[in-house]
């Protein structure tokens, strides 16, 4: 996301000024971007009064951002360049977006003429062009802006206007509402600013503040990202483009909603009952994506899901629909790419049936792409399947392209993946099989579990559609809280319930399959650090060593390992040693003991002050009894 998936409102805010007769700079600002206090960015907005190129005046609004976090420890860099033409009048004439979130740019250029639109695209260098009605009232920057100095900043004023978004390919619906003017610190001098809320139609749960002098310049704005807060804010030039110090902010793990209770082998639930509940009534609107989900309640500030991983034959559960526009190739998804459809067609064979058709492409997907990395942020089919490298998004991609070119209706899917203790973002696919089934190349072949929130859906048609997916349709913006109810496993349901308990001497897991005993001179005290999962921790008789016990379901990157390099990779260090306890792999260092109770599992035993803790390590090992 730049900052300019904000950019209707800093677009909107630029000062107003004279038009001079000849082309003139009539505003240009600097500002700096910040995540959690942490320089990310910067943006740079130039509004220019010139002669188009019959003579006549244009108002040229651009905007420009450049930006720069971490995912999961891989740096990401996202820039974009928006650029409106419109006349004096604010009536709108062309537009023009660059993104460039992967090796490959993402370009949008639009001309408005007559009462038609007509938008080429093109992404992952292919080029869709199309043509529709323009609304008449839909504004861009320009025109925007006029409309904001019309109705002033009276506080309690409140408008909606249409925009388009160059980023969704779609028409926007503003709602703006102004507050009490409140002062601020911007440039080292205190200013009287009127403060402004702005909230998008395309990106539902998102509220933006900006602060705005009488002339409508804006000299702040302030947005959550996904619960962090993005701040931009004037600067000097000279400022805006020095380059950060601070370490870039982790994003990724800093975002994901936290679970009160641990959910085991997450990747084998079938079925799964959650509560998600936001306080400020985001979720109120909300309409599920089908197929995999059903709404079982609903309150003015939650919604309750059944969520099932239907095993493979299961029959329909809802009436067969249109599947033709989940078959189309798209600038993202170029399923008649010759490449994609030689390699779907050696992937599947001669194999007929639908569903084992899709989970062999999954599972092809997962080993293709032999680079786990978070530092691409969007690429297309076609960029997956010859560079190798992606996430979830990626593999999401590349999989729904072969899938359509198999013939298998698809679409790409986001929302949440339960991980750790959490829930993080993620991306997948579902395939049309006689019903929708739900895939995830990420982590493999076969059904995709059900401890998944789908917030999303979309056919990626265009570059807009893209976007749009990708962020989740915005409900995953916010204070969002995630509670667990019940789930099916090995096919009995279980409640969800504290995964441990201790009984004198003994600790039991029993969801988890393993118990221990404790020395009988050391203590179990409360474990407090969430996630992952500190199960129990014990401490010596003194008080002064300490035994901590932890459930860690392993993420994607980590699982396929073997034992050795996966504890390596949760940071056993190199001087370990491979052994076997319970007839379970381990993997054990001075201070740490790992034991791989499945592919997707590991229990882990880090000692604090290792030699005092040795024996009761040595006690923990001896009595622990792990069923499976």
């Amino acid at each position: 996301m730049r900052a300019g998936s904000v950019a209707a409102l800093l677009l909107l805010a630029a000062a107003c000024g004279h038009a001079p007769p000849t082309e003139a700079v009539l505003e240009e600002d600097w500002s700096i971007m910040t995540i959690m206090g942490v320089r990310v960015g910067h943006t740079h907005s130039v509004r220019t009064r010139r002669a188009g190129s019959g003579g006549a005046a244009e108002i040229e609004t651009l905007e420009q951002s450049r930006m720069a976090v971490k995912r999961m420890g891989s740096g990401i860099e996202i820039s974009q360049d928006v650029r409106h033409v419109e006349t004096p009048e604010g009536r709108p004439l062309r537009f023009s977006s660059r993104m460039i979130m992967s090796s490959t740019p993402t370009l949008s250029e639009g001309v408005i003429e007559n009462g038609k639109l007509k938008l080429r695209t093109t992404s992952g260098e292919v080029t869709k062009e199309t043509e529709s009605d323009w609304d008449p009232e839909c504004l861009l920057s320009e025109g925007s802006r006029l409309l904001m100095l019309k109705k002033g900043f009276a506080p309690g004023t409140k408008y909606r206007f249409k925009t388009f978004s160059a980023d969704f390919g779609k028409v926007d619906e503003a709602e703006i509402e102004v507050l009490e003017p409140e002062t601020k610190t911007v440039l080292g001098k205190e200013r009287r600013l009127n403060r402004v809320l702005v909230k998008t139609s395309l990106q539902k749960g998102v509220v933006m503040t900006t602060w705005l002098d009488e002339t409508g310049s804006a000299w702040a704005m302030e947005s959550p990202l996904m619960g962090l807060k993005l701040a931009v804010e004037r600067t000097t030039r000279e400022e805006a483009l020095k380059t950060a110090k601070a370490e870039l902010p982790e994003i990724f793990f800093k975002t994901m909603p936290r679970s009160a209770a641990a959910l085991p082998r997450p990747r084998e639930i079938t079925e799964l009952r959650v509560r998600l509940e936001r306080p400020d009534g985001g979720l109120a609107d909300w309409k599920p994506p089908g197929g995999t989900q059903t709404v079982v309640a609903r309150d003015a500030k939650s919604v309750t899901l059944r969520i099932v991983a239907p095993p493979p034959g299961t029959p329909a559960a809802q009436p067969v629909e249109d599947q033709s526009l989940f078959l189309k190739s798209s600038p993202a998804v170029q399923s008649d790419d010759p490449e994609i459809v030689d390699q779907s067609r050696r992937v599947v064979g001669e194999e007929k049936d639908p569903y084992l058709r899709a989970s062999a492409l999954a599972g092809w997907v997962n080993k293709h792409i032999d680079k786990k990395s978070m530092d691409v942020a969007a690429a297309s089919a076609k960029e997956v399947l010859k560079d190798r490298t992606g996430d979830c998004s990626e593999h999401a991609v590349l999989l729904t392209a072969l899938l359509r070119a198999s013939g298998i209706p698809a679409k790409v899917c986001s929302g949440y993946l339960y991980v750790r203790g959490s829930w993080g973002g993620h991306a997948w696919s579902s395939a049309w099989v006689g019903r929708w089934v739900d895939l995830d190349a990420t982590l493999g072949e076969g059904v995709a579990d059900a401890a998944r929130i789908k917030f999303s859906e979309t056919t990626l048609e265009d570059v807009g559609a893209t976007i749009e997916g990708m962020t989740g349709a915005g409900f995953m913006h916010g204070d969002m809280k995630i509670e667990l109810l019940e789930y099916v496993l090995d096919g009995k349901k279980l409640k969800v319930e504290p995964p441990a308990s201790v009984t004198d001497n003994t600790f039991s897991a029993p969801l988890l399959g393993f118990s221990f005993e404790k020395p009988a001179d050391w203590k179990f005290t409360a474990p407090k650090d969430l996630p992952p999962f500190i199960l129990a921790v014990l401490a010596s008789p003194d008080g002064t060593a300490e035994v901590r016990i932890s459930y860690i379901d392993l993420p994607y990157d980590v699982s396929p390992l073997e034992t050795r390099k996966a504890a390596r990779k949760l940071g056993g260090g190199s001087g370990g040693e491979p052994g076997r306890l319970e007839g379970f792999d381990t993997y054990e260092t001075e201070s740490k003991l790992f034991v791989r109770l499945s592919p997707g599992e590991m229990l882990v035993i880090v000692l604090k002050d290792s030699e005092a803790a040795r024996p009761a390590l040595e006690h923990i090992k001896k009595t622990l009894k792990i069923k499976r």
